[in-house]
This record gives structure tokens, C-alpha cells and sequence, in this order.
């Protein structure tokens, strides 16, 4: 293929060159060693036209101190540095070294300031109206690519304003930023975001550090259609997609582990939505939280060592959901917490160890959470195994049934202020309290085919149960009455 030079030439700049092969877009060059190349990223960025790929090399002195700007449809900017990073397992994500995924960071770097003290760094004030100064690359045109970068000590890595619908964001670095990447602009006045940025990419970028104020996190998009896919998530605040009303967004395969203020994981508006594969440890909010979305999906993540006072995951004001094939392991409160809630199906999940100052469940519906149907999932070690409360009189029958849940502290399944809940063939093992605890205004209940042994009492009963049949019990009957913890 025969190649077309295209030469430029400028007061500042000794000789820049650009090359297309035909039928490519071209590219431009960026490297200050290289006479033929630019010496600086934005001045290669003003010179490519849309669909324009720039090419940066690493710079002789370590990084390039610059601030970014790209209002042209479809540029790619990348490094020149191959980074390998693939999609990875669950149970691989739960492994990593982490100090290795580090060390695999692309050698062509983007330093917006001197310091990583933020806010502050650079000589900005924390509250200058001008705070795309501080981020290292802002993006308003459509499409465009940026990739094979590692960018630090930003107030925020990439910002991806109003027009830039279809960005792709792959095999980057962040490290030391405020956030590392926020796609459209919230709104802190509304819970409607100020600009949705549509069908965002966001993929197998590894993120380090963020030294946000709490309210950042290290992904956050507001928009419809996003993707985002084994992205390395360590010691910065998790990812967020909320605002989307149509498009549903996708979050496969993405680790995330410790975070300062916020949840690995968090998901509102929209549908159709997929939660899928992740590894999530240590986070200082819930593991997954999920609110006023429905008809999506939660399937094969693993949640674990939540502490303080958060669950594996919580939901509320949602529809249709399928919770499933997940594991949640170690959290203070309700690893899985279900709060006005309607056709949620808990299937095929593994919760364990759940311990807190509470009462409450390793599997807890509240409010007026109705239709909803808990089954086949192992449940292990918790205060509470299943626990039900709704303040709802029209609320419709909630299932549980086929469960196994051993060694629950209090009680194996526990109803309370509950309408025509049906509890059918769960095994209920090693309670040291109650196996099955049926309190006051818990009505028209049916209870049967399960198998109970409480070490206390299989059952007890201070409401009424419509129907009663071919449970199996040890040592005791509907009869008994419930013993206060």
C-alpha cells in the first residue's frame, strides 16, 4: 500500500508530519524527539480532522503536563504503547495482583498537574467556576476514541460533555484522579441530570486511587445504553449510570475493590439493565445498589466483605428484576435487601455470614414489596435466614419456597405484618432460636411441605395461617407461641 505524506509546517513547530494510507484516516504523530512529529497532543488534536486518529508516543521526560481538549467527531487519540488487558472470570477477578495490573499501565502518560493533592492541585481553587482546567482530557463531539493512555492527578480524567454520545473509553489508566471518568454532568440541585451523553463504551480500564470528595465516583455516567466491561476498579469510589429512560446499560466483568464513600456498583432509572460477573470486596456503601429501574438483571456476581453498616445489595422501588447465580458473602446488614419491591425473582444465590447490630435477614423484603418469589438459594450463617415485613394491607402473595438456610442465628424464616405469604417446601436447619417464626399480623399464610429443626422451636405462630400440611418438624406445632429475642 502506498502511503500519502501530508507535511505541516508552523512557527512554533519545526517540521510535524502526518501520514494516511489509502482508504485510512490519518495519523498523527506526537512525540518530541521525533522532528517529524508534534511536540505537544493538543496541538496534533487541532490539526487532525474529524475521524482523524492521533498517536501518542511516551514522552522522554515521563509525561506530558497538558489539558486536553476534542470537539472533533470521531478522533481517535490513543497511545502508541500496546496495552494487554482482557476480560477476565469472576473467580480470576477475586485473584488479582494487584500490583501487577499496575505495572501494566500504558508508558504514555498525561500529567494535568505537578501535585496530587486534590482539590487544589495545580493552583485552582476547589470551587473555580473553570474546573475543566484541572481534567485531563474534556470531550463534546460524537464518537470519538480515547485509548492506551494513562492519565493522572487530575481533578477528573476524562469528561465527556453534551454531544459526545458514543465515546468509547478503552485500555486506559487512571491513577491519583477526583474521578476518573464522568460521562454527561449531574445536576446537585435535581435528581435529573443536567446532560445525558448516550451509548457510551467504557471498557477494560484499569483505575487507581480517586481522591474524590465523596460524592465522585470512579466511573460515572449519565446516559442511556452505556457499556461497561472489565474495567480494574482499586481504592476509588465505584461506578454509577443513572438518568437513562430508554437504552438499557450493561456492567460485565468489572472488579471493583475498596472504596471510600459510595457503592461498587449503582444503577438507577431505566430497564432492561444487566449487573453481570463482577468482583465487589471491601466497599464502604452496598456491595450493588439498584433504585427505581425494572425488568433487569443481577446474575453471577461475587459480593464480599462488605463492612460498617451496608449489604451485598440493595433495591428499591423497582420492578421485575431477576436476582440470581450470585454469591454474597460477608456483609453487616441484609446482604440482599428488597424495600418496595414488586415481581423480583431471589433465585440460585449463595448468602452466608451476615452479621450487624441488627435483626435483620441474609434475605430481607420490606415495605410494600409484593409478588416477589425467593427460591432455591443456600442461606448460611446469618441472624436471620428470610425475613419478611410488609406495611402494605393489598399487598399481593409473596413465595418462598425450596430454600436451604442453615444456622440462622434467630429464626430460619421470619414473618411479620405480612399478607398471604407462601412458604412451601424450604429445608430449615441448625436455627438456634426459631426455625420458623410467624408473628402478629402476619395473615392468611400458607405454610407447608417444609422441613424444620430449630433447636428452640421448629415453629411458632402469633398470627393465622390459612393453610398448615406435610411440614416435618422436630419439637413443636403452629401452636406455639413466639419467643421475643
Amino acid at each position: 500500500m502506498t502511503p500519502i505524506w501530508r507535511i505541516f509546517r508552523g512557527a512554533a513547530l519545526a517540521g510535524v508530519c502526518s501520514v494516511a494510507w489509502a482508504g485510512e484516516p490519518p495519523i498523527h504523530c506526537v512525540d518530541p524527539l521525533d522532528e517529524d512529529c508534534f511536540v505537544r497532543i493538543q496541538d496534533a488534536i487541532d490539526a487532525a480532522g474529524p475521524g482523524d486518529v492521533v498517536e501518542v508516543r511516551p514522552h522522554p521526560n515521563g509525561s506530558y503536563r497538558e489539558s486536553l481538549t476534542i470537539d472533533k467527531a470521531g478522533l481517535v487519540l490513543r497511545g502508541s504503547d500496546p496495552v494487554s488487558i482482557e476480560e477476565r472470570p469472576v473467580e480470576t477477578l477475586a485473584a488479582l495482583d494487584w500490583t501487577s495490573e499496575r505495572a501494566a499501565c500504558s508508558t504514555v502518560r498525561l500529567d494535568v498537574c505537578d501535585t496530587v493533592d486534590i482539590p487544589g492541585a495545580c493552583g485552582f481553587d476547589a470551587d473555580e467556576a473553570l474546573a475543566d482546567l484541572r481534567t485531563g482530557i474534556v470531550v463534546s463531539a460524537a464518537n470519538v476514541t480515547v485509548s492506551r493512555l494513562t492519565l493522572r492527578h487530575g481533578f477528573t480524567g476524562i469528561h465527556a460533555l453534551a454531544g459526545a454520545d458514543g465515546i468509547t473509553i478503552d485500555g486506559n489508566c487512571f491513577v491519583r484522579n477526583g474521578a476518573a471518568i464522568i460521562i454527561g454532568q449531574n445536576d446537585s440541585d435535581s435528581e435529573v441530570p443536567a446532560v445525558i451523553v448516550d451509548g457510551a463504551s467504557v471498557q477494560l480500564n484499569r483505575i487507581f486511587s480517586v481522591n474524590g470528595d465523596g460524592n465522585d465516583f470512579a466511573v460515572d455516567v449519565f446516559g442511556n445504553g452505556a457499556i461497561v466491561r472489565g474495567n480494574l476498579v482499586a481504592n476509588a469510589d465505584g461506578i454509577r449510570v443513572q438518568g437513562g429512560t430508554s437504552g438499557a446499560s450493561q456492567f460485565v466483568a468489572n472488579a471493583v475493590v475498596g472504596t471510600e464513600d459510595n457503592a461498587g456498583i449503582r444503577v438507577r432509572d431505566g430497564a432492561g439493565h444487566l449487573v453481570q460477573a463482577n468482583y465487589i470486596r471491601g466497599v464502604e456503601d452496598d456491595g450493588i445498589r439498584y433504585a427505581d429501574l425494572s425488568d433487569s438483571i443481577i446474575a453471577g456476581n461475587l459480593v464480599e466483605d462488605i463492612p460498617d453498616d451496608d449489604g451485598s445489595l440493595r433495591m428499591d422501588d423497582t420492578t421485575g428484576v431477576i436476582i440470581e447465580d450470585n454469591r454474597f458473602l460477608g456483609s453487616s446488614n441484609p446482604a440482599i435487601e428488597l424495600d418496595d419491591v414488586v415481581d423480583t425473582l431471589v433465585r440460585n444465590n449463595v448468602v452466608a455470614s451476615v452479621g450487624g447490630d441488627s435483626s435483620e435477614g441474609c434475605i430481607e423484603l420490606q415495605g410494600s414489596s409484593s409478588t416477589n418469589t425467593v427460591t432455591s438459594n443456600t442461606v448460611q450463617l446469618c441472624k436471620q435466614g428470610i425475613a419478611l415485613e410488609s406495611f402494605r394491607e393489598d399487598a399481593a402473595a409473596n413465595v418462598i419456597r425450596d430454600n436451604l438456610v442453615e444456622f440462622a442465628i434467630r429464626a430460619g424464616i421470619d414473618v411479620e405484618e405480612q399478607l398471604r405469604v407462601r412458604i412451601r417446601d424450604n429445608v430449615i436447619t441448625g436455627a438456634a432460636l426459631t426455625g420458623i417464626r410467624h408473628r402478629s399480623d402476619a395473615v392468611d399464610s400458607i405454610i407447608t411441605g417444609n422441613s424444620v429443626s430449630g433447636l428452640l422451636q421448629d415453629i411458632c405462630n402469633d398470627g393465622t395461617i390459612s393453610e398448615f400440611a406435610d411440614n416435618s418438624f422436630v419439637t413443636g406445632g403452629q401452636e406455639v407461641a413466639c419467643i421475643d429475642d
